[in-house]
């Protein structure tokens, strides 16, 4: 009798068809941690306005990024 053989076909996971982009950066204050406090401050007004939602530091901080790049790109004549 002849042994049968199972074949293992591996399939890869579907990709994911949207890029992240790490970006990161550190920042000295003279005055003592006053960027923090305007973060902690916007995080905390976002927090109020947004019901049974907690937001994060990280997403307050991607949307001043986006908002502060499309001031500069606006600003160079490069903004859409």
């Amino acid at each position: 009798m002849k042994k049968k053989t199972t074949a293992a076909t591996a399939v890869a996971a579907p990709t994911d068809s949207r890029k992240f982009v790490g970006v990161s950066f550190r920042t000295r204050t003279a005055d003592g941690g006053a960027l923090q406090a305007r973060l902690d401050r916007c995080l905390a007004a976002m927090a109020k306005r947004a019901a049974g939602v907690a937001p994060k530091m990280n997403s307050l901080a991607k949307s001043a990024f986006e908002r502060g790049l499309a001031m500069i790109e606006k600003e160079l004549g490069i903004g859409s």
